[in-house]
């Protein structure tokens, strides 16, 4: 079966967008809720942006989030725009409108950055793939289910790396985007360079030719880059703390039993084990679909190096129940081939998503 190009037009993906905009809306209001209640233990970037602002509200974060710049910088026009609203129990004197401002400005980025997650995959789905609108739908549907496996990351920037993530994806025809977009990638999260390096790294071992290009020096640079503020930025600013002991070689081994252990609970089986298996599930089904489809830059076997390899960093550095959490960013490398596979696998559902026999 061979992948055929197909025009996607505005008309299109507004339609699309609209409607996804208006059956999630109240993900945003979830999301700003538990940020003002402090539902869940998350971390507070909020201050961060304050920081920037030169408010007395303002202070830096622990080093390990200090560098996750833009993602803070993609929230500040928003703290200007949009309306202050409350919820009942919030006690106006209490607590600052400027403060809450600012939760409402990250929670609408990190809601805007679903969004534009689900419509990426869409894209994806449609233009570099070919497949129907109605098999398209199905993945952003999917992909909004997975993107609620991200947890508290929901309350930080895990939304907005895992959009750049699906972006750099998208782009992956135009190496120097591409490029443009994994170096800039790194300041909204670390693990944006991280799973692209293990990606091009991976298939420049198992693949002949082996040519180092763009496609590997771009991760490469930006984790230098990464490098170099983490070593640096240390003498000129007061971080509220240090990288922390979990980075210490000298932790690797033990760190890396005791969350193999936490797996081993009930807890952990919830939170890490299934969604790990999850997305072992969607890997294979993908991997399926090569069969079915020429899956070209955007995907090759050799393509889970990048969920051991982040599974293997979190035991390192004693993520704890977060396994789970950090081995969502990966899920858009494998998800609208997965559900390709799944499709093929199905011969009734090709007359419910009529079409799909032309397109893929």
């Amino acid at each position: 079966m061979s992948k055929q190009m197909v025009n996607v037009g505005y008309k299109e993906v507004f339609i699309i967008s609209f409607i996804l905009a208006l059956v999630t809306h109240s993900l945003f209001f979830d999301i700003y809720r538990g940020a003002v209640f402090n539902i869940v233990p998350h971390d507070h970037y909020e201050y961060y942006a304050f920081y920037f602002l030169g408010d007395d509200l303002g202070k830096l974060p622990p080093q390990t989030h200090a560098y996750r710049v833009i993602a803070v910088l993609l929230a500040l026009p928003f703290y200007y725009i949009l309306p202050l609203f409350t919820f009942s129990g919030v006690e106006p004197s209490a607590v600052d409108e400027n403060y809450l401002r600012m939760l409402i400005s990250f929670s609408f980025v990190t809601y805007v950055s679903v969004l534009v997650t689900c419509i990426t995959t869409y894209l994806i789905a449609r233009k570099r793939f070919g497949v129907s609108i109605l098999l398209a739908t199905v993945i952003v549907l999917w992909t909004y289910l997975m993107l609620r496996h991200l947890r508290e990351g929901l309350y930080g920037v895990d939304a907005m790396g895992v959009m750049v993530v699906t972006l750099i994806i998208y782009h992956m025809n135009n190496k120097w985007l591409y490029a443009l977009l994994v170096i800039m990638g790194v300041f909204v999260n670390e693990k944006v360079a991280m799973i692209f390096f293990m990606l091009m790294a991976g298939r420049w071992l198992f693949y002949r030719p082996r040519q180092i290009d763009i496609y590997l020096i771009a991760p490469v640079i930006a984790l230098l880059l990464y490098a170099a503020v983490n070593i640096i930025t240390p003498h000129f600013f007061t971080f509220s703390s240090g990288t922390g002991a979990h980075r210490d070689i000298a932790n690797f081994l033990p760190q890396f039993i005791e969350t193999f252990m936490v797996n081993l609970t009930m807890k952990g089986i919830i939170l890490n084990v299934i969604p790990v298996i999850i997305l072992f599930g969607l890997y294979y089904l993908a991997n399926m679909a090569t069969k079915y489809i020429d899956t070209g830059i955007y995907f090759r076997s050799a393509d889970i190096v990048v969920l051991l390899g982040i599974l293997f960093i979190s035991h390192l550095i004693n993520v704890d129940y977060n396994v789970g959490r950090i081995a969502m960013y990966v899920f858009p490398l494998y998800l609208p081939l997965a559900c390709i596979a799944l499709y093929q696998l199905f011969p009734s559902a090709h007359g419910l998503l009529e079409g799909q026999k032309k397109n893929v």
